[in-house]
């Protein structure tokens, strides 16, 4: 869950937070960046600002064999095998990607609010690794339900680093035994 509230920047001073019913911020140690923030919004907003509260969370990763680069690879794994009338694609990597970030709203993904005030799914380039796991479960449902395929990677063992589409969301060993009928 994320609460987002726009309110006027100001400095009460040292402890004045104390018996105080308004929701007050402690300044850290190394206030650089804070009073960066604060001279901004005082020449830009007239000091508002718009802050966002929510649970700790790690940043989601980034690069080759990522939990972002999975989503996206998983999205592109989709968009191959979800085809129309003709046999061909029915929609691109986007339009699935985009799908899976819909689908994963009810199951706690979280949402903000678009330019024309609409609320759609939080895009994953702010998202955390806990809340792109939500996405990564949705496609793997997904991909079960019509017995469809995704990449994987083996992650350790004899055949670490080897690429090979999982049936639901099984292991390479599961996989080896599942082609041989097993």
């Amino acid at each position: 869950m994320i609460v987002e509230c726009t309110t006027r920047f100001c400095d009460t001073g040292a402890d004045s937070y104390r018996g105080s019913s308004t929701l007050c911020l402690v300044k850290p140690k190394d206030t650089a960046a804070l009073d960066r923030l604060y001279e901004q919004a005082m020449k830009k907003t007239n000091g508002y600002i718009t802050w966002r509260a929510t649970m700790p969370h790690r940043p989601r990763s980034t690069g080759p064999r990522s939990q972002n680069s999975r989503v996206w690879g998983h999205s592109e794994d989709l968009a191959e095998q979800v085809v129309g009338k003709d046999g061909l694609p029915a929609y691109t990597k986007r339009q699935i990607h985009d799908a899976m970030l819909r689908m994963s709203v009810p199951e706690g993904y979280p949402t903000c609010l678009d330019i024309n005030g609409a609320e759609t799914p939080l895009p994953d380039e702010q998202t955390s690794v806990e809340q792109l796991d939500i996405v990564l479960k949705v496609q793997q449902r997904y991909a079960d339900i019509h017995n469809f395929w995704l990449h994987e990677y083996v992650a350790e063992g004899p055949h670490k680093g080897e690429v090979y589409k999982s049936v639901g969301g099984r292991t390479y060993e599961e996989m080896e035994r599942y082609r041989e009928g097993k």
